[in-house]
């Protein structure tokens, strides 16, 4: 199962485990969560790159995205995660068993 934690006020997006929707390299649940978490990373890289920071561990199954922007650019990179936490989000609703989403500090949003 892998576990996803968006923590809004520090804009800290860390997602851990193996989907297990299949086998290695067929599975389409850990496909689509690593692609919406790919596009976040490579948006908030081309856009803040001073303010990003973030790991990726393929053989733990592990990648947090953290984001530290200029105030006038807070909106818009909060955007960016509300997007992709939507995504993975309907990816919890359609695999339930694969797929476990969580959201702390939702208040924490300027």
């Amino acid at each position: 199962m892998t576990r996803i934690r968006m923590n809004w006020k520090t804009l800290d997006l860390f997602a851990t485990g193996h989907a297990g929707g299949g086998e290695k390299g067929q599975d389409i649940v850990c496909a689509g969560i690593s692609a919406l978490t790919m596009a976040l990373l490579n948006q908030i890289s081309s856009e803040d790159p001073e303010g990003l920071t973030y790991k990726i561990d393929e053989e733990k199954g592990t990648i947090r995205i953290r984001s530290d922007p200029k105030l006038k650019d807070r909106d818009r990179i909060t955007d960016y995660y509300r997007v992709i936490m939507t995504g993975l989000q309907a990816w919890e609703q359609a695999f339930p068993e694969n797929v476990k989403t969580e959201e702390v500090n939702r208040d924490g949003i300027a």
